[in-house]
């Protein structure tokens, strides 16, 4: 079992308390860790008694974790969907775990990571419509390189572009991505001190804002790291 000295721990996993009907092959031991965005370059929100702590440029956030495991078959990553709470990697390996929620705010903790047996969902997870994709167009930005996309319901597409260097920074962009023969409207939504390569969204149901979950692949023994941010885009009028 894995440690649990820190305090920063909210959960490790397994637990014979959580879900007994899964099998212990399936379990993957994990150490769940808060997220803290304070230290990994958020501002304060400027605007005064709203429903989120902390901003990265326009992206209000939501909630934070960073997990590890000692189970080799723990990523690398390339697809994951918090919507679903889903993780694909490289491998072609398929995780789910559940999360708890706090009453009437965000995500508490992450639990209950488990390989799963479910052929159909590998390869579906965060995918665009490829029809789709190739009629979008891609901005180019200097010094960054682009590594993922998702759509969005109102204004194209939602983009990663990592920093060329290799250096912990990634752009969050917005673009228009029509071929017109034209340059694609573009901006810059928020830019964070990590190296993400994950993107999946999901639109609200009655507003305009727009969950963004953000991930790290987890790669050479660096921790996974699932960020939930929200844009409202009606900041773009």
């Amino acid at each position: 079992m894995a440690a649990c000295a820190s305090s920063s721990v909210v959960l490790c996993y397994p637990s014979s308390a959580l879900q007994p009907d899964i099998r212990d092959a399936a379990r993957l031991p994990v150490v769940v860790k808060s997220f803290e965005p304070k230290t990994h370059g958020a501002r304060p929100n400027p605007e005064p008694g709203g429903a989120y702590q902390w901003r990265y440029g326009e992206l209000d956030y939501d909630s934070g974790f960073e997990v590890r495991s000692s189970d080799p078959r723990f990523g690398p990553f390339v697809a994951a969907f918090g919507g679903n709470a889903e993780l694909e990697t490289a491998a072609g390996r398929l995780i789910r775990y559940d999360i708890e929620w706090v009453q009437g705010g965000g995500a508490k903790t992450l639990y209950n990571f488990r390989l799963v047996d479910d052929p159909a969902a590998l390869g579906r997870i965060g995918v665009m419509d490829d029809r789709r994709r190739a009629l979008r167009a891609l901005p180019h930005i200097q010094g960054y390189r682009f590594v993922n996309e998702t759509s969005t319901p109102h204004w194209g597409w939602i983009g990663l572009w990592q920093k060329s260097s290799g250096a912990p920074e990634t752009l969050v962009i917005v673009f228009s991505g029509r071929k017109n023969g034209n340059a694609p409207s573009i901006r810059v939504l928020a830019k964070l001190p990590l190296r993400l390569s994950i993107i999946s969204g999901l639109p609200g149901i009655d507003s305009n804002a727009m969950t963004i979950d953000l991930a790290s692949d987890a790669r050479n023994g660096a921790p996974l790291r699932l960020i939930r941010l929200t844009w409202d885009s009606d900041r773009l009028h």
